[in-house]
């Protein structure tokens, strides 16, 4: 059987700035714009790594500071994507070992000795989506398919510390699939689980989660994106328990990007970066609450001799985000 190798591109994309959501508390960020793009996470000495296509296959790169930001490759062999990064500068994502042929999905634990291929024992494909300081990773894993049931059965949430088991984590629900997307070092893990009808596989309920000491806490309501409502994606926890959430799909009071610790506080980013209209794509989260990602501007200035232009310039930026 030939398993095709799943990877998940989790962005979260909001067109202009910040708006203050009625009754949201408002924290300025100061944007630092970086010299190279596609970044995915960054640690608390601004260690980042980043994605980026080369010769037809997805590499991983380690950018860090004391290599003076010189990238570093991330490669498996095949496809490879890096997801984050700890304050030990150790990344962990997804990868094939090949492109040709049948690809099996690992997850790995990258540094500067080398690759760590980690496999859910007696699964098809495994991948990890967040390590903490601790080497405790996070993320999928997929069993083998049955074909007297829905494909989605195959899909659970694990986690490994270390030299540990790795230890299945699913929210307790019965048609249900978990996702596990971070965790910190106190222990927390953040999940997101589908409950779904097994004949049509059709999402019933979307919704995110955080365990901690065997118990499921639900600090949203459920997503609505599946059928066109309101909707949530928590992107990233870090180890002061902070969640980086943002919300769409609503109106001027729901949306926005926001950062969560029991109360909601809105994350103020310009409308504008160099006096332009600005796309932002928030991907990750510090222990600083410091925020990365890229952001795009649309230049829709009119052609020499003031008529309309038949495009628009359109730049990409990497950037980093401090709390002022």
């Amino acid at each position: 059987m030939k398993v095709v190798f799943w990877l998940v591109y989790l962005s979260a994309v909001l067109l202009g700035g910040f708006r203050p959501a009625f009754g949201q508390t408002v924290i300025p960020y100061t944007v630092q714009v970086l010299e190279f793009t596609g970044v995915e996470d960054l640690n608390d000495r601004q260690d980042f790594i980043r994605n980026r296509v080369i010769n037809g296959s997805l590499v991983g790169e380690a950018l860090l500071r004391k290599k003076k930001y010189q990238p570093t490759l991330i490669n498996c062999g095949g496809d490879t994507f890096a997801s984050e990064i700890n304050n030990r500068a150790k990344v962990t994502g997804a990868c094939t070992l090949t492109n040709v042929g049948e690809r099996i999905g690992y997850g790995y634990i990258w540094d500067s000795q080398g690759i760590q291929l980690l496999n859910v024992p007696g699964a098809d494909a495994t991948d990890t989506w967040a390590i903490n300081d601790k080497n405790c990773v996070v993320g999928q894993y997929f069993t083998p398919f049955d074909p007297n049931r829905s494909g989605l059965f195959r899909i659970h949430g694990f986690k490994k510390c270390s030299d540990s088991e790795y230890q299945t984590l699913d929210f307790p629900r019965a048609n249900t699939y978990t996702i596990l997307r971070g965790v910190n070092n106190r222990g927390k893990t953040l999940g997101e689980y589908y409950t779904f009808n097994p004949l049509t596989n059709e999402t019933i309920e979307h919704n995110w989660f955080i365990h901690q000491n065997g118990q499921f806490e639900t600090p949203f309501p459920p997503t609505l994106e599946h059928v066109g409502g309101r909707a949530t994606i928590v992107l990233a926890l870090n180890s002061d328990d902070q969640l980086l959430v943002v919300r769409f799909n609503g109106d001027d009071v729901w949306n926005g990007i926001f950062l969560y610790d029991e109360n909601l506080y809105e994350v103020g980013l310009p409308f504008q970066m160099n006096g332009l209209p600005t796309t932002w794509d928030i991907r990750g989260l510090n222990d600083n609450s410091e925020i990365v990602g890229q952001f795009t501007t649309t230049d829709n200035s009119p052609c020499p001799g003031g008529i309309p232009c038949p495009y628009q310039i359109r730049k990409t930026y990497g950037f980093v985000a401090s709390p002022q």
